[in-house]
């Protein structure tokens, strides 16, 4: 998986949404999940937006924040598609 990618892209697709504290939020989910940008497994990728949908909740509401996991699933699946293959949930 391209982790720098993936944390690039999901800075991309929601700074639009959640522009002030996007950044804040994912070095600090990035820190509950014991990862770094350069060592963010698919794994902990899934939890690490588990963890950033409970926290952009807090910010831009449930329904919001579920479009918001839409979207890094969505990155997460454009940059680790191995992974998505191996367990068969494309």
């Amino acid at each position: 998986m391209d982790s720098k990618a993936f944390i690039r892209g999901v800075q991309q697709r929601l700074d639009p949404i959640a522009p002030i504290v996007l950044p804040d939020i994912i070095k600090k989910q990035l820190t509950e999940v014991g990862a770094t940008e350069e060592n963010l497994t698919p794994e902990l990728a899934e939890n690490f937006i588990q963890k950033m949908v409970v926290a952009l909740g807090m910010f831009m509401g449930p329904d919001n924040a579920k479009k918001a996991q839409h979207i890094m699933m969505k990155e997460l699946r454009r940059c680790a598609p191995q992974y998505f293959e191996e367990r068969a949930l494309i």
